[in-house]
């Protein structure tokens, strides 16, 4: 069953005239009453409503071709791994990461299972979106009535410093993968080049029907639906983190920089010297424990 996600505050304000838009609403309203094809979620504020919809040829005025045909084609990897399988039980997961390039914080990674064929309008790579449109979605994905699986891996600096970035960014997707509640996909798609760590879990689960498989898909946030799920999730969660950590580390301006190395926020680095959650395995964070060290990577 096919599903399209219209966000109607912005309908309102970009697509259609207050008129239509009511028209549209009161069409909705009787399908709805009449065939339940809908429900409303609620977001941050009163004005904010969400239709989850059945796709149907009634309903996909919402959508201009334009936002229609990007959502195809977002959607077409995702296609391709569920026709090849002949199992209904088959789950495919989107991965991505947030924090990768930080001094400070954690590494975040999330993995999200979309229901087949569910068209969320607006979805997409994560920094392609404001933070308002960021955090509209991810509410999204997170209201169990969407139905999307997700889980959320985070791994702490120090753990960072012990093991580098790159495999505690694969723990991280690990964590978030065994974090979903309806058990292990089949496949995950990893954003990027496929980490040596999955490569070699690749080969040894070869023969093992149960195991995930890993596949690494470049520039995947612009090119699958969940991946850019997964890149809405992780960016989210971390970003919120973060606003948190300003209040515990307030001269750092976290809430702003997020952890990342901006003159600001080297500039403040420099006055005050390392926090306990700053990388010590980062240039220029390991300057002030190892003056001549450099940077890990």
């Amino acid at each position: 069953m096919a599903y399209l996600v219209s966000l109607s505050r912005w309908c309102r304000a970009c697509r259609f005239p207050k008129r239509a838009m009511r028209r549209s609403r009161g069409a909705l309203s009787a399908l709805g009453a009449a065939a339940h094809t809908y429900v409303t979620v609620r977001g941050f504020s009163d004005d904010s409503e969400y239709r989850i919809l059945r796709r149907d040829s009634r309903l996909t005025h919402l959508l201009t071709e334009k936002e229609k045909n990007r959502l195809h084609l977002l959607g077409e990897l995702e296609r391709a791994f569920y026709s090849s399988s002949r199992e209904d039980a088959f789950r495919l997961a989107g991965v991505d990461e947030a924090g990768r390039g930080s001094l400070a914080g954690p590494v975040v990674a999330a993995a999200c299972v979309l229901p087949r064929d569910l068209w969320i309008e607006n979805l997409n790579d994560s920094k392609k979106l404001s933070p308002f449109a960021r955090d509209e979605i991810y509410d999204l994905l997170l209201d169990p009535r969407t139905g999307v699986d997700v889980g959320v891996g985070i791994v702490e600096a120090d753990v960072i410093d012990a093991v580098n970035i790159l495999e505690a960014t694969v723990i991280a997707m690990q964590k978030a993968l065994q974090a979903l509640r309806n058990g292990s996909p089949a496949v995950a798609l990893i954003d990027g080049s496929l980490p040596a760590t999955l490569k070699r879990e690749n080969e040894r689960n070869a023969h093992n029907a149960s195991a995930t498989e890993f596949f690494g898909i470049v520039n995947g946030d612009a090119s699958s639906l969940s991946i850019a799920a997964a890149s809405i999730v992780a960016k989210v969660t971390r970003d919120r983190l973060m606003e948190n950590l300003d209040k515990h580390y307030p001269g750092y301006e976290f809430a702003d920089n997020k952890g990342y190395p901006t003159p600001r926020h080297l500039e403040l680095l420099r006055e005050l010297g390392p926090s306990p959650i700053h990388r010590r395995s980062f240039a220029p964070v390991k300057q002030f424990f190892h003056p001549m060290g450099m940077n890990q990577e």
